[in-house]
């Protein structure tokens, strides 16, 4: 931020100790989101669920985070950092208690709402925490570390939360987050002891942007989910997306007259930098839905259990996560817009023989998925970098958080879209059984028109990665015809808060 800061003297707690806590909190965080998607058939089994709960049940944390993920850090910045991010901790542990608890499909719902109010506020605090607290010389060491934490996170947790549902049962994805959340509460107590710095100005808390956000995003989310059970051009559905937008627009026109704004629109003024925040929000609606459609085909068309089925999809995520550190590498000696492009396109091929041969075997879904989680794991650091470095120097940490909240808000989006697509061709009584796990034992014929909702909605996803890869080379081409470049962009260390 441009104001200046005041140094509060204190004593500096240890740096290790430090990094331990935030890392842990934030590795079981990440791992809960990403074990959910291989729990969810097992859960609507449980609950004897429909359709329209099942996709609640996937969607209703991404969408209350991501909404509350600026609100949440600037929440930090007024009330103290500490205090609020113990809060989420403590927010976190207790609802995951709680909904390891769950007697019945609606209150997970909602107490998974609440779990997401704490994971919001731990992602928008923790890597804060960490500037504050540890030493100059040991920032850089500490956020490499603490981004890992995200990363294993990602990568573990398919075949993690297949085997923890296959031993267990569905309840341990969550309740294994209530030993953990209650020591990283504890020793954050202890460790967490000081806050480093105070800004002489505190923004505000823009109240109503923040309302605008949640319940427009949240109403798209429900409309769209709504065209399961009601059809696309049910009253409900075309009225429920009509006011979304009219709250997302009535948002815009506040966020241009608010002196802090949730997101500063005014950034989009740079054409290569709103074309590079275009490419993340584009490509993170084609890349990162894949590995909970596969994980539901599997399961639902193969008939595979839970660990079977996230061992398969778990290819995607390893290739993302070597893919990502070999991208910093080559930074240094490539643009990053143009191993940006690269990745892009790379991701885009994956998708389209994903759409071409999902009906041929796990070989040939297995290439595909490589290819995706490859051309994932080079996009996503390499495009955070572009945006990081085309960012004016003031605005970095404002800029970084709207470009995660964008692709978080591209993800919910298309996969509350993917997920109506992939059940459309399904008789609506027999919808509920893909989320079961279930469908390939209706009928030959219900796994065969699920198979036509899968090859759609790859093929929409497919044109989302074409999207990302034109913005993509547009924001390349807009950068290299201006004053600025990103030849000299510093290497990123790492993307998604859901993993990159």
């Amino acid at each position: 931020m441009a104001s200046a800061s005041v140094a509060v003297p204190a004593l500096r707690p240890s740096p290790r100790l430090v990094l331990s806590v935030v890392s842990l909190a934030t590795f079981f965080v990440s791992l809960s989101s990403s074990t959910l998607s291989v729990a969810v058939p097992v859960i609507v089994r449980h609950f004897h669920a429909g359709a329209l709960t099942a996709t609640f049940i996937i969607l209703a944390p991404s969408a209350v985070s991501t909404s509350l993920m600026l609100s949440t850090g600037r929440v930090g910045d007024l009330a103290g950092r500490r205090k609020v991010y113990l809060a989420g901790v403590g927010i976190f542990t207790t609802a995951s208690l709680a909904a390891g608890l769950a007697p019945a499909s609606w209150l997970l719902i909602a107490l998974e709402a609440c779990e997401a109010v704490g994971i919001a506020t731990i992602w928008a605090n923790s890597a804060a925490i960490l500037l504050d607290l540890l030493p100059e010389d040991r920032v850089n060491h500490g956020l490499g570390i603490y981004i890992a934490s995200i990363s294993v996170a990602e990568l573990i947790g398919p075949s993690a939360g297949g085997a923890l549902v296959s031993a267990g049962g569905w309840r341990w994805i969550f309740l294994l987050n209530v030993p953990v959340g209650v020591a990283c509460w504890l020793l954050g107590r202890t460790v967490l002891r000081t806050e480093a710095r105070q800004p002489e100005r505190r923004p505000k808390l823009d109240l109503p942007g923040n309302a605008l956000v949640l319940t427009g995003l949240g109403g798209l989310i429900v409309s769209i989910s709504l065209g399961q059970t009601s059809g696309w051009l049910a009253p409900a559905v075309i009225g429920g997306i009509a006011s979304a937008a009219m709250l997302l627009a009535v948002f815009v026109v506040i966020e241009l007259k608010s002196r802090d704004p949730v997101i500063d629109l005014h950034m989009f003024g740079d054409r290569s930098l709103s074309l590079a925040l275009a490419s993340g929000f584009a490509n993170a609606m084609a890349q990162w839905s894949p590995v909970l459609l596969m994980v539901l085909y599997y399961q639902a068309v193969s008939g595979d259990s839970p660990l079977v089925a996230g061992l398969k999809a778990t290819p995607l995520p390893v290739l993302s996560g070597v893919a990502a550190v070999s991208a910093g590498r080559l930074s240094g000696r490539i643009r990053p817009d143009s191993l940006a492009l690269a990745g892009s396109v790379i991701a885009l091929v994956g998708l389209a023989i994903l759409a071409a041969t999902i009906d041929r075997g796990y070989l040939a879904n297995l290439v595909a998925l490589m290819l995706i989680g490859l051309g994932g794991g080079v996009f996503g650091p390499t495009n955070a970098n572009v945006v990081m470095f085309r960012a004016p120097r003031i605005n970095t940490g404002l800029i970084n958080g709207t470009r995660l909240m964008l692709q978080n808000v591209g993800w919910v989006t298309s996969t509350a879209v993917v997920l109506t697509i992939v059940t459309a061709p399904l008789a609506v009584r027999v919808r509920s059984e893909f989320f079961a796990g279930t469908a390939s034992h209706v009928s030959q014929a219900v796994a065969g028109a699920l198979m036509i909702g899968y090859k759609n909605a790859i093929l929409l996803l497919a044109a989302l990665g074409l999207v990302g890869s034109l913005t993509s080379l547009l924001s390349r081409t807009y950068a290299r015809s201006g004053p600025a470049t990103t030849k000299d962009a510093p290497a990123c260390a790492g993307c998604r808060v859901r993993g990159e």
